[in-house]
């Protein structure tokens, strides 16, 4: 800042400024100042939102007086008093019809009462023009007054024209903005998608135009309908006809102009994105991150260091890179790595999806003796044994497993390294138009004629007897691939004598694949021993101390060592005196791997678990009353023989039942759109335990035993508030048996079952039998279910707060959490608990030791 005075600076005005009027006023607050006082007094809402802006503030200055009993009178639930029509809604809710008229008068008596007596309270109504309805009324027209004033000012001063972008442009857009929070206008926006546009631009524009004129001519007539008499209200002028035409012609003009230029930048900018979109769609992960790089170079804005230096994985998934390859993917995976965490027997069908491996690369300075693997014709891979390497170390020869010789060469493009189940195998045979083409990039026409051409090949070198030559094993290669990766609809004739690769086509190839799996859909026992040692790193790192990792390696030593048939269903154990801690398959309940079977009746296109044509669950594989009813009765005993040991492990309550078969049909004759097939609970089990924490873990328990579906935790804060409105409170589970059928299973709390049943109770009554009682009996219910339910909501957060509470003392080193699991005497795993304070004691143990120990070496 120069302290010289400069008199042509100190003479010449600012572009910003004005000796006039003061500093100019930019885009934001023009378009603050008409977005206010345009809400005062234009729209549809004007009056309701002013009123409801009022009575807020009455409301607050009442409730900080000490009054607060009071609510908003326009608030519908506010004033929801109880007296009025009467209605059963369901059988749940009453509707009673608030009169807010008489609720406003209400309030305004009580008002006047309160200032009888309470001078202060008295003083900051009057304060505030509150003290009286007709005052508030003043108020409000103040307000409005006041804003239109203040946008004047502010705009009087606006920089720029309305076109600028400056403080013009603010106020235009402003109101506009304003305008089109209207419910009227925002309820034209449907209207407006309800007629068809014409392809040409001119036809489309000029439709637009008219039905838009017609549609904001209409929405507008019916705004300023309401805004000037309340705008003649509220005290201004040029409230009245004149103003309302005058805004009705504008908005419709309006409408006729924007709206056609609206679909030309749409047009254009829909085609542009649809053209940068086939741009984009065709480049690679890779390429796309290096585009994604060079906008950052260009644009600093736009760089993103993790993503720039992330590294794209490569591709492990066996199956072609599409919807249903990943997801078949991503399932044998979960199921494979269930099988090695929990140590049960691997049970994976055969795959859905044909297998694409990756080509092989040519092994770096190997030597004779040593083993290599390659591709043999049909794309298996095979290993062979290096006899000798050629003096410049190009290529090698391999004796082959049937004991003839080959030379190779080491060229990742060597038919010996290319796979030909891979969409990327090229062509290698000369002489049939397609040498270095790969087969994805071939038509159909030219598949048909190049198949033609290598079948002829292959005849003639046979005849000749040139089958150990290098051309004969391209043809055949390149003969195979087609086959392999075209569909058999595109050729018209068949190969004979060719042995198409023919992977996992049926169940007993599974176990003679592994090798072409590369150890990821058949986990060998290279891979249970590394995912174990991974387990075990991540659950002890070097943070644990030697006390946990001696107990836990305690417990970890009765497990079983596996042998060298990974798939084999079961495992010797290494002595007598081991126990598993993997326990035999259940007879009756369907495992967690388990898929469920297709409906035998009904919709049988469906499986048990799926969503049936009308939206409801479908539970049995069977709609048949009698056949669901005598299955399920006979498996009861059996069921509870199967969840007693978890049960009895978390200390818990079991109970099983069968619903009464006049239960069942009531239940059918009150819902018609549901059969047998749509209920849950014909068999239901309830386990009851002592905590929260016990609930959680039963659940996650039978979750990895068993097959579950539609499972529902409303044993949490929430409950089902959200989907039933209730403050029920159970875990729900449906557990389906082998034979198709399902059962349900809850979880819940001892302390809070005697409630639950209550209010079972009562709901029952008002969802099953409501025409057997009055609506006074009705209501009644409905508030002794209320109570109930609050009991319940009571009950949970105490229970909750109590054992949370123990578990969670001040001092945070002192809480126990799970650092591991061990096996008990019985075999079962059971989590390792320690604190903080343990962990650190024993590691400061460690060091002392390990101190002392270091002049002993």
């Amino acid at each position: 800042m120069s302290i010289f005075f400069d008199e042509d600076k100190a003479l010449t005005p600012e572009s910003t400024t004005s000796w006039a009027k003061g500093s100019k006023t930019d885009y934001s607050e023009n378009f603050d100042a008409m977005w206010n006082a345009f809400g005062r007094s234009e729209l549809y809402t004007s009056e309701a939102a002013n009123l409801s802006e009022e009575y807020g503030n009455a409301v607050q200055l009442l409730h900080e007086a000490g009054h607060t009993d009071f609510v908003n009178p326009l608030d519908i639930m506010g004033v929801f008093s109880g007296e009025g029509e009467e209605q059963v809604v369901g059988y749940k809710q009453t509707a009673k019809i608030p009169d807010r008229e008489k609720a406003s008068a209400d309030f305004w008596k009580k008002v006047a009462e309160l200032q009888l007596t309470d001078e202060n309270l008295k003083f900051k109504l009057s304060e505030a023009g509150l003290d009286t309805k007709e005052n508030m009324q003043s108020t409000i027209a103040k307000k409005a007054h006041s804003a239109w004033e203040e946008f004047a000012k502010i705009n009087e001063r606006a920089s720029g024209e309305w076109y600028s972008g400056g403080g013009k442009t603010g106020a235009l857009v402003g109101a506009a903005a304003r305008a089109f929070t209207d419910p009227i206008m925002l309820a034209t926006i449907p209207v407006s998608f309800g007629y068809s546009v014409p392809a040409t631009f001119a036809k489309a524009a000029w439709k637009v135009a008219k039905y838009e004129m017609v549609i904001g001519a209409v929405a507008e007539t019916m705004i300023q309908l309401k805004s000037q008499p309340y705008r003649a209200e509220l005290g201004f002028e040029d409230a009245g006809l004149e103003t309302g035409l005058k805004n009705i012609a504008m908005v419709t003009a309006a409408a006729g102009v924007i709206s056609p230029t609206l679909i030309g930048v749409f047009k254009a900018f829909g085609k542009s994105v649809d053209v940068g979109k086939k741009h984009l769609f065709k480049l690679s992960d890779a390429d796309l991150n290096k585009v994604s790089k060079e906008l950052g170079d260009i644009n600093p804005k736009y760089k993103d260091k993790a993503l720039d230096n992330y590294k794209f994985p490569e591709k492990d998934n066996p199956f072609p890179d599409n919807a249903t390859g990943r997801t078949e993917h991503r399932e044998r995976l979960d199921v494979a790595v269930k099988s090695v965490n929990e140590n049960t027997a691997l049970d994976l069908p055969p795959p859905k999806n044909h297998i694409v491996s990756d080509n092989l690369e040519p092994p770096v300075n190997i030597k004779p003796g040593e083993f290599t693997e390659i591709f043999d014709a049909n794309g298996n891979v095979i290993k062979t044994q290096v006899i000798k390497v050629s003096k410049t170390g190009k290529s090698i020869k391999v004796k082959l497993n049937d004991g003839t010789e080959r030379i190779i060469s080491l060229d990742p493009k060597s038919g010996a390294y290319q796979n030909i189940r891979n969409p990327s195998y090229v062509i290698r045979s000369p002489g049939v138009n397609a040498q270095g083409k790969s087969v994805s990039q071939l038509s159909k026409q030219e598949v048909n004629t190049i198949r033609s051409k290598l079948i002829k090949t292959k005849e003639e070198l046979e005849t000749q007897g040139r089958t150990n030559q290098g051309s004969y094993r391209d043809a055949v290669q390149d003969l195979n691939a087609i086959d392999f990766s075209v569909s058999k609809t595109a050729t018209s004739v068949n190969s004979p004598n060719i042995n198409k690769a023919g992977f996992n086509k049926n169940e007993t190839k599974l176990a003679e694949d592994i090798e072409g799996v590369k150890d990821f859909d058949v986990p060998n026992e290279k891979t249970f021993r590394n995912q174990a040692l991974y387990a075990e790193a991540s659950m002890f790192d070097e943070g644990t101390s030697l006390a946990i990792r001696s107990e836990a390696g305690a417990g970890a030593a009765a497990k079983t060592v596996p042998t060298d048939k990974p798939l084999a269903k079961t495992q010797d154990l290494v002595s007598k005196s081991q126990v598993t801690d993997a326990p035999p398959p259940s007879t009756v309940l369907a495992t967690a791997q388990s898929k469920p079977p297709l409906l035998t009746r009904g919709e049988t296109n469906k499986v048990v678990g799926d969503i049936n044509s009308i939206g409801k669950p479908i539970y049995h594989k069977t709609d048949n009353f009698n056949e669901i009813y005598k299955t399920l009765s006979a498996k009861m005993d059996s069921v509870k023989k199967e969840l007693q040991p978890i049960a009895t492990k978390y200390d818990g309550d079991l109970k099983a039942r069968i619903k009464e078969k006049a239960s069942l049909k009531e239940k059918l004759a009150n819902d018609t759109n549901i059969s047998m097939q749509n209920i849950s609970d014909v068999l239901g089990t309830r386990i009851s335990v002592d905590t929260i924490t016990a609930a959680k873990l039963v659940f996650s328990e039978l979750d990895k035993k068993f097959k579950l579906f539609f499972k529902d935790d409303f044993l949490d804060d929430v409950g089902r508030t959200l989907t039933h409105n209730t403050n029920y409170r159970r875990i729900h589970l449906q557990a389906l048996t082998k034979d198709g059928y399902s059962f349900e299973i809850q979880v819940s709390l001892k302390e809070l079952d005697p409630l639950i049943e209550i209010n079972h109770a009562f709901y029952k009554k008002i969802k099953y039998q409501k025409d057997r009682f009055t609506a006074s009996e009705i209501q009644d219910l409905i508030k002794k279910q209320t109570v109930a339910e609050n009991n319940i909501k009571n009950k949970y957060f105490k229970i909750k707060n109590k054992e949370f509470s123990k578990a969670n003392p001040t001092n945070d080193v002192d809480v126990p959490f799970v650092v591991g699991t061990r096996l008990d005497e019985k075999g079962e795993i059971v989590p390792l608990m320690a604190t903080a304070r343990e962990t650190f004691e024993q590691d400061a143990k460690d060091l002392t030791m390990l101190k002392r120990l270091e002049n002993c070496i």
